[in-house]
């Protein structure tokens, strides 16, 4: 697997029964005559099987317990339709609540296809094509080649051998698997090398969890946009690089540090593979972009010291977050990240799918603060925030802050970063003279400053500072940069609130991520047989010669990837089952052991709701691999899918009675009379009613030497019941 999908496998599997935020939506509105065969069956099944990066499953691999992608010739091509006509004014909106139960839809990562797609009619002549993908077959750059794909394949009539063959995503894995990783480890580590812990935007605190994002954003207008464009000609940067200076400067006021690291994303997508461009899959990387913020640096020299930075690393771009953390240890950890969509164009040619409108994306947040530039004629900034953390409020002063410091960037390069103001005028005023005046402090005169001495914007902690008229400690005493006068350093942390309280703080702490150490402890040795055998599996996975009962796993060394070898092996070693999320929550042996032993609290189920029923009803994730093993098999075989319930029965039986009782049972149940059909290349549920969905008993006798003569047939006897697949085979 490239080393994005690895991270993306062990959110997935990090816990089961929360939603999957890694899911890929594109929306498009379509409108005119539309030919749905040609339009979404036989692309669907090109953009969701037919691509081999989207046809894979992730499993264990049987040697190791390492997962792996496997991807198989043929598998179902997932299409439904939804006909929202009958809705009226309401159809747009039944399809959005259409699409965000799509979007809340779990994919099973071990059964292909991880796409789907949804085409509801909105009325005559206007439909809403929905594509659902997880994010571990598909990047950003990957969407529009696939919505190209999808057009052309439309204008020649559902013929996909208009197209020419995929090229296999397996091309760009050989070529990681060429790449020098240990001197990628190297070059990162001496890039990363002196960072002092996190760089954290969020409260240390917060919860990891992923939630819908909300967004700001800010089209740049012309002006803005020619004088940033005039910037990156006069100093040969990219917009990019730009952006990048302007989060870390805004990263720094939010953090109070002068050191920066956040993330960025790379396309990933090697020139000296052929084709590269037109590939899809999951070819992105999430690396680190440190910024060293000296006030008395001009802005230019940062812009320059970004664009060489990246440039040395583009050789090393390969190697993924979790092995760059590990050669550059928690210096390397954040929780902001830039994005630039500088995708393909996704236009389609003529006799194309009819899009009408902006084709829109649906996803999730994965960070708690992610800066996207959209570009054009008119770039646009957007942020992407988690509505948890952050205010709608709190995200428009960010993003006027950020087009601030572009501003300062623009008028005057060569101005020291001590000079931009990242406040509006009112903050300002209000920070320095009103609050001082809505006597916040006492009678005393304070100020609340970050490293460069300016005045930090309100909600943001700095360093405590008080006018000082009477006698102070030298090394204490420096000149007050508002009044002419002095002040005095006090030690403390503190912050303004929005509405003009000053509140003090012990010291800003910061959380070190689930890759660091929970609690080390002495070794002690195992006390039962399970911690014994866990030890074992611990020190396996962890290369190390012994591992204590009370040692934790990622003080050890342990991070994601291990984690999930880790698991594989209790899988496979003791024949049980723990998730990702639990592993983090109790991550020493003994913790482990007591998981195992059942001592967890059972967690707590959302009630079911009755839904409606499709037309057409789809497997769920279990009874798609059911199927598609199934499917695998030779003819007549899967005896090890069946569940057989044998009963000794003594005394006389009413045969008919007893016949009876099964079919009332069957009544009861839906899934006892359910048969699986063949349906547009996968399967489909059919639930027998009446007689039909009544099993049928028959009657054998049995021999004094135990072996059974079968009874002459009843009129209603047969020997197989009606949850058959094609071919005989029972499901």
């Amino acid at each position: 697997m490239s080393p994005l999908q690895q991270g993306l496998l062990f959110h997935a599997g990090y816990d089961e029964r929360a939603r999957d935020v890694y899911l890929v939506q594109t929306v498009l509105d379509l409108e005119g005559p539309l030919d749905v065969a040609a339009a979404a069956h036989r692309p669907g099944r090109r953009c969701c099987t037919g691509i081999p990066a989207c046809a894979p499953g992730f499993r264990p691999h049987p040697g190791t317990g390492r997962a792996v992608q496997a991807v198989e010739r043929r598998v179902p091509a997932p299409f439904r339709e939804a006909d929202l006509t009958g809705r009226g004014a309401g159809a747009a909106a039944a399809a959005d609540r259409l699409a965000a139960a799509d979007l809340a839809e779990r994919f099973d990562l071990t059964v292909p296809p991880l796409g789907r797609m949804l085409l509801a009619r909105l009325g005559a002549d206007r439909y809403r094509l929905i594509l659902t993908l997880h994010h571990i077959v598909v990047d950003g750059w990957s969407v529009p080649v696939l919505l190209r794909e999808l057009s052309a394949i439309y204008a020649a009539r559902g013929d996909a051998a208009a197209l020419p063959p995929a090229r296999p995503f397996s091309d760009h894995l050989a070529w990681l698997d060429r790449q020098d990783r240990d001197a990628a480890r190297t070059a990162w580590r001496r890039a990363l090398d002196g960072t002092t812990g996190p760089t954290l935007a969020a409260p240390a605190d917060a919860d990891a969890s992923d939630v819908p994002p909300e967004h700001a954003t800010a089209v740049l207008d012309p002006s803005r946009a020619d004088a940033l464009r005039t910037l990156t000609r006069r100093h040969g940067l990219t917009l990019n690089t730009v952006l990048l200076g302007a989060w870390a400067v805004l990263l720094g006021s939010l953090t109070g540090r002068r050191d920066v690291v956040f993330g960025t994303t790379v396309a990933g997508r090697p020139p000296e593979l052929p084709g590269v461009e037109d590939m899809v899959g999951l070819f992105m990387n999430t690396v680190p972009v440190r910024a060293r913020l000296d006030p008395a640096r001009p802005a230019a020299a940062l812009l320059a010291d970004l664009a060489e930075q990246r440039s040395g690393l583009i050789a090393h771009q390969h190697l993924g977050l979790a092995d760059i953390r590990r050669a550059a240890g928690p210096g390397a950890v954040f929780d902001t990240i830039v994005v630039s969509q500088d995708y393909p164009d996704a236009a389609a040619g003529p006799g194309g799918l009819p899009v009408t409108g902006q084709v829109t994306e649906n996803s999730a947040a994965h960070y708690p603060l992610g800066l996207a530039l959209l570009p054009g004629d008119r770039p646009a900034l957007r942020l992407e925030y988690r509505p948890d953390l952050f205010d709608a409020a709190t995200a428009e002063a960010l993003v006027g802050r950020l087009l601030r410091i572009l501003d300062g960037f623009a008028a005057d390069a060569g101005r020291p970063l001590a000079a931009l103001d990242v406040l509006t005028p009112a903050e300002r005023r209000a920070v320095l003279t009103e609050w001082n005046r809505g006597g916040a402090a006492g009678d005393a005169e304070v100020y609340v400053l970050d490293d460069f001495l300016r005045p930090v914007p309100p909600g943001v902690t700095g360093e405590l500072y008080v006018a000082a008229d009477g006698p102070a400690a030298a090394d204490l005493v420096v000149a007050c940069p508002f009044t002419g006068g002095r002040m005095r350093r006090t030690g403390d942390r503190a912050y303004w609130t929005t509405g003009g309280e000053l509140v003090r703080v012990e010291g800003r702490t910061s959380a070190t991520g689930p890759s660091e150490p929970d609690n080390a402890t002495a070794g002690r040795a195992p006390a039962t047989h399970a911690e014994e055998v866990l030890c074992g599996l611990f020190a396996e996975v962890l290369a190390v010669e012994r591992v204590g009962a009370d040692d934790s796993f990622f003080a050890l060394g342990g991070d994601s990837l291990l984690a999930m070898w880790l698991i594989a092996r209790i899988r496979a070693v003791l024949d049980a089952e723990i998730a990702i999320r639990d592993l983090f929550a109790a991550p020493t042996v003994a913790g482990v052991a007591r998981l195992l032993a059942g001592e967890r609290a059972p967690a707590e189920l959302a009630p079911l709701t009755a839904r409606p029923r499709p037309d057409v009803v789809p497997l769920s994730s279990a009874q798609r691999r059911m199927w598609f093993l199934n499917r695998l098999e030779e003819s007549g075989a899967g005896a090890g899918y069946v569940v057989p319930v044998a009963l000794r029965l003594t005394g006389e039986v009413d045969v008919p009675a007893l016949e009876a009782a099964l079919g009332d049972v069957a009544d009861r149940h839906e899934s006892l009379r359910t048969r699986f059909p063949d349906h547009d290349g996968g399967a489909r549920q059919e639930i027998l009613h009446g007689a039909a969905g009544r099993p049928r008993l028959t009657v054998a006798a049995v021999a004094p030497d135990g072996r059974s003569t079968p009874s002459p047939p009843r009129s209603r006897a047969a020997s197989t019941s009606p949850a058959n697949c094609p071919g005989g085979r029972a499901c």
